[in-house]
């Protein structure tokens, strides 16, 4: 009698000390995102004039790149991702012209493009196997920036608007966060991105306190997967 309690509380204690579930996902990564700019549009005070930006909408642009999911346990994974961004934000910048027979003002809309290669690391928290919980951070290398007239002004000749937009930090780091949903084939993920860095370092934008800011919605195709 005592034997067969004690191999019955044995077998029950082994189900109760079932491994975590370990596993390994990897595949493509694209999002579409609106790109804005958070922060001090000014003012940049020049000789003759007086300039300030006012964020006037977001940039809808998109990330390209490769991710993987590694399962630490049933409730826990890490994600490290690699992805190709475009960023910046639609500005109307409004600017006070100092003449001697006083001041005048003047706007117009401008544009902020740059492209960086990014690289994330974040943790999914699982609350189960469909819906999981994500939080991590960020750090990109700049690879080009223009500033431009925006598409809807039709009046302005486009083959001559696009300039290069000097002064910008090359490298860009900040945290996100967010909630998405696991299937077998993609996950779903929509998540926020906020620049810790300032935009631009130096030159004549240098006095705007500028940072990105991103809103996502992530789509990421499973390729392999040894989830069971």
């Amino acid at each position: 009698m005592l034997a067969t309690t004690y191999l019955l509380c044995g077998n029950a204690k082994g189900q109760d000390e079932t491994p975590a579930k370990s596993a390994v996902e990897f595949g493509l990564q694209h999002s579409i995102n609106f790109t804005h700019m958070l922060g001090d549009g000014g003012p940049i005070v020049y000789s003759n004039r007086v300039e300030n930006y006012e964020l006037l909408r977001s940039r809808l642009t998109f990330d390209l790149g490769m991710f993987a999911i590694i399962h630490i346990s049933d409730h826990f994974a890490i994600q490290p991702e690699a992805v190709y961004t475009y960023m910046g934000g639609h500005f109307q910048k409004r600017t006070t012209y100092l003449h001697d027979l006083g001041a005048f003002e003047g706007t117009e809309n401008e544009s902020f493009a740059s492209d960086y290669l990014k690289f994330a690391l974040s943790t999914n928290i699982k609350f189960n196997e469909r819906i999981f919980f994500q939080f991590g951070g960020y750090g990109s290398s700049l690879l080009s920036a223009e500033k431009f007239y925006p598409w809807w002004e039709a009046d302005i000749d486009s083959d001559n608007t696009r300039t290069s937009l000097s002064g910008i930090r090359k490298f860009d780091a900040g945290v996100l966060g967010g909630f998405g949903m696991s299937t077998k084939v993609v996950n779903i993920t929509f998540r926020y991105n906020y620049g810790l860095l300032d935009v631009f370092e130096k030159g004549e934008l240098g006095d705007l306190n500028l940072s990105h800011g991103v809103f996502q919605f992530v789509l990421q195709w499973k390729l392999y997967s040894d989830l069971k």
